[in-house]
């Protein structure tokens, strides 16, 4: 690796989730705080405690738990695995009780799917419903509202596909953080922004006759460029279930993902 690699990479920014069956008391935040100050910790959160589980996915030797978790963000790159091991010599625990991985770890999503399932499983039974099939036999059929055609394809929905990629990038430019201790601060390198390709936006087709335009619209704020867009766009996933009353009535219940307690 060069020097100019290394100084990018160290001010890009390196998101690890810590999950584990050890209680998360200010003591144990304590230690964990220390082990990870090396790699330049730039945000650890407060423990987040789930319900009690039964045979958590992280945690199969375990028959019940509460699992806790903390999302980390450094500013110097580090493997979950050796993470892990610094987090469970900071605990002094056996291996099975700490899980660290990715946010956008397969199995961390499956996870946060089948947490918000376990809840609306709960609130089901809470409420005393019943499972509803998804396709409803019944009199009444519900008609789907209509749909502007324009929310779906062509030209406009690529367009405001465009600005919300431009709208995530920002965001993602503006969450930077310049680390004041940095290694190489004090050398006057340009800034790496500066050295990226700049895009053309020239019109191309503007001589074929009949060739689509497609260029990034300019909303005025995010929520119109999110409101054109469908699909799996966001990060995060709706998890949905259909239930009936005890008088027959069809409901709907829904959690987005990484929302459940």
């Amino acid at each position: 690796m060069d020097i100019k690699t290394y100084i990018a990479e160290s001010e890009k920014q390196y998101k690890l989730r810590l999950k584990s069956v050890i209680p998360l008391d200010d003591d144990a935040m304590d230690a964990i705080e220390t082990a990870v100050a090396k790699y330049q910790t730039l945000e650890l959160s407060s423990p987040k405690k789930t319900i009690m589980q039964s045979h958590p996915m992280d945690f199969v030797n375990i028959p019940s738990a509460e699992v806790y978790i903390v999302d980390m963000t450094f500013g110097l790159p580090v493997s979950a695995s050796v993470m892990r091991e610094d987090i469970r010599k900071a605990l002094d625990c056996p291996e099975t009780f700490v899980v660290v991985r990715y946010p956008n770890d397969a199995v961390e999503i499956e996870n946060e799917r089948k947490a918000a399932a376990d809840e609306l499983e709960a609130e089901r039974k809470k409420k005393n419903w019943r499972f509803s099939a998804l396709l409803d036999t019944g009199v009444e059929y519900p008609e789907y509202p209509e749909t502007d055609a324009n929310d779906l394809y062509g030209d406009a929905y690529n367009g405001a596909f465009l600005s919300y990629l431009e709208i995530v990038r920002k965001e993602r430019d503006d969450a930077k953080v310049k680390a004041e201790n940095a290694p190489f601060v004090w050398m006057d390198i340009p800034d790496r922004d500066a050295q990226e390709p700049v895009q053309d936006d020239a019109d191309f087709n503007k001589d074929i006759k009949g060739a689509p335009k497609v260029k990034p619209n300019t909303p005025k704020n995010k929520a119109i460029s999110d409101q054109k867009i469908t699909g799996s766009v966001n990060d995060r996933t709706k998890v949905t279930r259909l239930y009936k009353d005890k008088n027959g009535n069809r409901k709907a219940a829904s959690m987005m993902m990484g929302d459940s307690k």
